[in-house]
């Protein structure tokens, strides 16, 4: 699984990790 984390480094992760933290401040507004 080394080619899965190389193209993570690549910058998929980034845009992944907007998704998931816009995901986790809506889950925060909802709940909070």
């Amino acid at each position: 699984m080394r080619h899965l984390k190389a193209g993570n480094r690549l910058g998929v992760t980034t845009a992944h990790r907007r998704a998931m933290m816009r995901n986790m401040v809506t889950s925060i507004l909802e709940y909070g």
